[in-house]
């Protein structure tokens, strides 16, 4: 009898483990995930942007987002396209471009953060 129970809580056991295994694996998964720009959207993220240069057509809006912990603009390096105020994490800046050219852009408090928006017909 003793026999038994010992064998049923080893399987016990081994059942438990073997469940809390997948559960922890499913949850550092979707720690992992980091956000990713794709389309006309630009992360902000470790003071860079990113991408650093993006290719739209004329009438399309772009989207910067900040994941930094501090705040950041987005503005023209010439001219006054694009002018944003400060805005924090978890915040975002948006832009519908009318005209095509080329448009470099930085950010005030960080001039070193730089980017570039290609509009095309």
């Amino acid at each position: 009898m003793k026999k038994t129970i010992l064998l049923f809580i080893f399987i016990a056991g081994l059942f438990i483990i073997g469940c809390s295994g997948d559960k922890n694996q499913d949850a550092e998964s979707q720690n992992i995930a980091v956000p990713v720009a794709s389309g006309n959207n630009v992360i902000i993220k470790d003071f860079s942007f990113n991408p650093g240069e993006i290719n739209v057509k004329i009438g399309d809006k772009v989207t910067w987002s900040n994941n930094d912990n501090v705040k950041h603009t987005v503005t023209s390096d010439s001219g006054d396209e694009l002018n944003s105020e400060l805005f924090g994490k978890g915040e975002k800046y948006e832009h519908v471009f009318n005209v095509a050219g080329e448009y470099n852009y930085y950010c005030k408090p960080h001039p070193y953060m730089k980017g570039k928006i290609i509009v095309e017909e």
